[in-house]
């Protein structure tokens, strides 16, 4: 009975925990997003969520640590999508994967958005995604299904070149819009037609 007693306080703890970070990096988003990341400091988001620095250490060790996960959102987001079951072995299936892709960028979170204003922030998702793998695990997907293959290593060499190219070209065009329009905080659907054109003409032609 005791032992129930301990696993169900210590779950409370955690939910509570879960919490918690959940707060420090929605409000810190904001922040990001209001004054830039330069500007806001611990002590900013700490007076925000009205406790202590102390406490937010406790969550975080640093704003550089907040910051990164804030930015690594997406990139879970992108990841669940991409492992979900598509058939890339058609046009009009990798079309859907990319339009997917596309607008899980765009319904981020308002916060996360706020941030991604900010170039650094795309550079930075841009080199997570790069460092995570995703880049490479979303364009070996997107070989498989033009080769018709289940296996990367049995795609045809200009098929592994074209997906690659196609999906680092995506990426770069995010870089490039946000860089364009700095205080645009979303994608609206014409550009993000623009940018599945771009795509499509790399990945299919």
């Amino acid at each position: 009975m005791a032992q129930d007693s301990a696993k169900a306080g210590a779950s409370v703890a955690d939910a509570r925990r879960t919490d918690t970070r959940e707060r420090i990096l929605v409000t810190a988003a904001q922040l990001f997003g209001e004054k830039g990341f330069a500007e806001t400091s611990i002590r900013d988001v700490a007076e925000a969520l009205g406790v202590t620095k102390a406490a937010l250490y406790y969550h975080f060790t640093s704003k550089d640590e907040i910051y990164r996960e804030i930015v690594s959102l997406p990139i879970a987001q992108l990841r669940a999508l991409a492992m979900q079951p598509h058939d890339l072995t058609t046009r009009e299936g990798r079309a859907i994967l990319v339009h997917q892709l596309l607008e899980t960028l765009a319904q981020c979170p308002p916060e996360v958005k706020a941030v991604l204003r900010d170039m650094r922030a795309v550079q930075d998702m841009s080199g997570e995604a790069t460092s995570s793998g995703l880049v490479q695990e979303i364009a070996d997907a997107f070989a498989k299904g033009l080769s018709r293959v289940a296996d990367v290593r049995d795609a045809k060499p200009d098929h592994r070149l074209r997906a690659f190219a196609a999906v680092s070209a995506a990426q770069a065009s995010l870089e490039a819009y946000h860089l364009i329009h700095p205080d645009c905080v979303s994608l609206d659907p014409e550009d993000i037609a623009s940018i599945e054109a771009m795509v499509a003409r790399v990945l299919e032609d």
